[in-house]
């Protein structure tokens, strides 16, 4: 708390304000694209399937998404009134956002990349991942007012400690804490490793007990014969120093001369500056000559306020000339977007409604 303290003593009165008011728009801009990330999960993996094509139009399959919107948001607005922040925040935040993870995780990876993979499979790495992560925050949670008391009432609580501890010996440190009254020997990283790695393995397990026949990756990927007009394979890299660092900095063909050139410059700045300049060859200067306090100080200076504020004015510009006129094109191009009422996630036969006709096709062309 040393930070924020220190700024409001430091800060005129106006800069507080505005301050304040752009880690609100942060929070809102965060929270926002959260919501509807879990929303658009639940509604497309959750609802979705168990619903007739037929009935689910447009405008229904918008309304249930604003539904489940206020539902999700009011589920935030209760949690976070009610449970109290006892651990780092950045623990915290990945704890939460491991009970969607530890779940989803090995149901993405493998309904993906997995010949294997069944709707069972799915279903129990999705309830066994979530439901242990959820778990592991409650633990933490009701450690000091309710487990632990527990515990130590019947007895169980030196044996469940000495067992922590000669496990946290046997790992090294690198696992566990030293159990306590009040701290919980299981932190929520550790939950959702755990979480995980039984998700994982029930995800294999069950899939291959309920595994009929190989699935048709290509088909789903849109390889080979099932491919898409416009989404045809790309032609085979030529390896060569120009190609080899436009994969690097992440430079496609669909770049512009003004994306290149931001493309470079974020990586310029990114590795050259920040990482080879300001770590690497002042770690190697310190260890020949250590520098004094005098040098750290300008050094400081210039990496922590110069040049991020020239930094900032540059972005500043860049980001409003640019958001805004991608604002206008963005509504734009939406006028002339023509929708297609079958593109709604929907799966049929193990084909995505707006693919039913394409594949048709091809089977009429195959025979």
């Amino acid at each position: 708390m040393m930070l924020p303290f220190a700024m409001r003593k430091m800060l005129p009165v106006g800069l507080v304000g505005l301050f304040c008011l752009m880690i609100i728009l942060f929070i809102i801009s965060t929270d926002d694209q959260r919501i509807y990330g879990s929303v658009t999960t639940f509604v497309q993996d959750c609802i979705v399937p168990f619903v007739s094509a037929k009935t689910l139009t447009p405008e229904r399959h918008i309304k249930l998404i604003k539904i489940c919107a206020v539902v999700v948001g009011l589920i935030y607005l209760v949690a976070s009134y009610y449970m109290s922040q006892l651990d780092y925040i950045k623990m915290f935040v990945d704890g939460v956002f491991g009970i969607w993870l530890s779940g989803c995780g090995p149901m993405f990876l493998f309904g993906f990349y997995s010949r294997f993979g069944t709707a069972a499979g799915a279903w129990v790495s999705l309830a066994t991942g979530s439901l242990l992560s959820f778990l592991g925050v409650l633990l933490n949670f009701c450690w000091a007012g309710t487990i632990y008391p527990f515990l130590a009432a019947k007895g169980w609580a030196d044996p469940i400690a000495k067992f922590f501890l000669d496990a946290r010996i046997f790992f090294d440190g690198y696992l566990f804490k030293e159990m306590s009254n009040t701290q919980c020997p299981i932190n929520t990283i550790e939950c959702n490793f755990f979480a995980t790695l039984i998700s994982i393995l029930l995800y294999v397990v069950v899939s291959w007990l309920t595994y009929k026949e190989p699935y048709n990756l290509e088909r789903m990927l849109h390889r080979g014969k099932y491919a898409v007009a416009g989404e045809e394979k790309p032609p085979k890299m030529v390896w060569n120093w120009r190609t080899v660092w436009g994969k690097l900095i992440g430079i496609t063909e669909e770049y512009k001369t003004g994306d290149k050139i931001i493309a470079w410059g974020v990586f310029v700045y990114t590795y050259i500056y920040k990482f080879f300049i300001c770590f690497v060859i002042i770690t190697i200067v310190h260890l020949i000559h250590p520098l004094s306090i005098q040098a750290w100080s300008v050094y400081f200076l210039i990496t922590t306020l110069v040049i991020p504020g020239i930094m900032a004015v540059i972005t500043a510009f860049w980001f409003g000339y640019g958001g805004t006129t991608d604002l206008i094109k963005f509504f734009h191009d939406l006028k002339g977007r023509v929708a297609n009422p079958l593109d709604n996630g929907m799966v049929e036969g193990g084909v995505s409604l707006d693919e039913v006709q394409h594949m048709e096709e091809i089977d009429a062309k195959k025979e």
